[in-house]
């Protein structure tokens, strides 16, 4: 029978939820039913012949019927077990309370519909209950849908091409979202907060795009799936890992998720051929990457203020990762322990140690490593590091040799320290996409006499005329061309240079000042410019 009245802690718990899908911009679809072509049923309301009972209006029913449910509490179990359009009149107020006993609804049939309802109090014992089971079913819609305080959320077994979306899943006791054995399924635009997990067992080629996963044991687990898309997704203050993807969880995609403050791993990758590409993984307590299986690739992602053991923490071999910025995690940048990688086009950005080597036969070239107090730590004498491509090696912001032709590669070797090979092709400006420029004299720290450079000194002290001179290059593109190098003091033009290499004789002035900003402002034949420059003291 139909409750009429609710409990008054029910309404404010499910009218403040029905807040949520408003506070983060989700946008809900119009109603879309797998059919619409039969009869509709009435539950609950006021109309001669409407049912009281959900289950009573099921039964009745036929395939490609509509079963309404108007506003009120239901205290039952429902089984959809026909290809019916099962609607509530407003999911804050149209309630199936399934009193802690088995299932909320309980779908058995393909080609079925459930939106606009609230799903509580499924059974939360030791074989708990969940506010959707599907099982064995095909092409199911699951949208616009409180489901709260229930065991698990919302489970899919044996179940393929269902829609889940813009549903709240909120406060469940187990997983939220868990699909066993199931394939070509959509989860996308669900907010799943308190026990915010997914869970994917043995289930391929899903789709789990633009969800919010927060406040978890784990935000997201694949065991024994492959081939799933996993793309636009927040996944958040988990207890444990942000996204694991476990034993045999081969092939998937992870793109655009934003993975941040969780208690251990952003992403850990226990299982091999995954790409994991231009996603945001910051803040997470232990490692932003940590790889364990062969042949993965990390690329184009953001990945930076993680903690304790930093922001790429390699433990196999043969992983590609390029292309990421990685900035300000703790202890290391990127960590190599096993041979056999390659680490390419990153750019690698202070605290401590940008990348810690612990073994050898891995390649790195083509990386800027900038503002650590270490740029590579390697744990023993004599590893061996290709830190070249033949062409190109490494921009190392420490570099101190200069680029007597203009080319762009500095003139003697970078060495690294207890490897037994140096970066034969140093970069003088840092390897993008784009032109750079940067003053290689006088370098930042050093004191120069008469052009001379002595001692490394707390900021940059010039006694005397110097040769201020820069280097310009675009690696990328070999047909983009350097036009001209502007020097600037104070931001008073003083000379433009067309021909590398790029300088200018800053001679004896009668300057009261001592303190200077040199500036260099590089043009490329693409209409392009750089700019770098250097705050001086500057006597006689």
């Amino acid at each position: 029978m139909i409750k009429q009245g609710l409990a008054s802690g029910i309404i404010i718990l499910l009218l403040g939820m029905s807040i949520i899908p408003s506070s983060i911009g989700l946008t809900l679809k119009e109603p879309y039913f797998t059919s619409v072509s039969g009869n509709t049923l009435y539950v609950g309301g006021t109309g001669p012949g409407n049912y009281s009972k959900i289950q009573d209006a099921i039964d009745n029913a036929t395939s490609g019927d509509t079963v309404f449910v108007f506003k009120g509490e239901y205290q039952e179990n429902v089984c959809v077990n026909k290809s019916i359009n099962l609607v509530g009149e407003d999911k804050s107020i149209t309630i199936i309370n399934a009193d802690y006993n088995g299932d909320v609804v309980f779908v058995t049939a393909d080609d079925a519909t459930i939106t606009g309802f609230s799903l509580i109090n499924s059974e939360r014992g030791l074989y708990p209950g969940s506010g959707v089971w599907i099982e064995s079913s095909d092409n199911i819609i699951i949208y616009d849908n409180m489901i709260v305080h229930n065991g698990y959320g919302l489970n899919l077994v044996n179940t393929s091409n269902t829609h889940v979306y813009d549903n709240s899943i909120l406060d469940n006791l187990g997983v939220g979202i868990d699909l066993d054995s199931s394939s070509h399924n959509n989860i996308s635009r669900n907010i799943v907060i308190n026990m915010g997990t997914i869970l994917l067992y043995n289930s391929c080629n899903n789709s789990i795009i633009d969800n919010e996963f927060k406040i978890s044991f784990g935000g997201m687990d694949l065991k024994n799936s492959c081939n799933n898309t996993i793309k636009g997704n927040y996944v958040s203050k988990a207890i444990w890992q942000g996204i694991c993807l476990w034993e045999d969880s081969n092939g998937n995609t992870l793109l655009k998720n934003t993975i941040t403050d969780n208690d251990d791993y952003g992403i850990h990758l226990q299982s091999s051929f995954n790409n994991v590409s231009l996603n945001k993984i910051t803040n997470n307590k232990r490692a932003g990457v940590a790889v364990v299986r062969p042949s993965n690739i990390i690329s184009y992602n953001l990945i930076a203020n993680n903690g304790e053991i930093g922001g790429i923490h390699l433990c196999s071999s043969y992983n590609v990762i390029y292309g990421n910025t990685v900035k300000n995690n703790y202890e290391h940048g990127v960590y190599i322990a096993d041979p056999y990688n390659e680490i390419f086009e990153n750019t690698i950005e202070g605290k401590h140690i940008g990348l810690g080597i612990y073994s050898s036969n891995n390649s790195v070239f083509r990386n800027n490593f900038m503002n650590h107090s270490n740029h590579v730590y390697c744990s023993y004498f004599g590893t061996i590091t290709v830190w070249d491509d033949g062409e190109f090696g490494n921009y190392w912001d420490d570099y101190t040799g200069n680029d007597h032709d203009g080319d762009g590669i500095g003139d003697k070797p970078k060495s690294i320290e207890r490897d037994s090979n140096q970066d034969r092709y140093p970069l003088m400006v840092p390897y993008g996409p784009n032109t750079s420029v940067r003053i290689i004299t006088p370098l930042e720290g050093y004191i120069y006499v008469r052009n001379i450079r002595v001692l490394p000194f707390f900021w940059s002290l010039i006694l005397g005329n110097i040769k201020i001179k820069a280097s310009a290059a675009n690696y990328q593109n070999e047909d983009v061309e350097i036009e001209k190098v502007e020097f600037y003091v104070d931001g008073l033009h003083r000379r433009t240079d067309t021909k590398a290499p790029y300088n200018w004789r800053w001679r004896l002035s009668s300057h009261i000042k001592h303190n200077h900003i040199i500036s260099v402002v590089a043009y490329d034949t693409d209409g392009n410019t750089a700019v770098d420059e250097r705050q001086v003291w500057r006597f006689f």
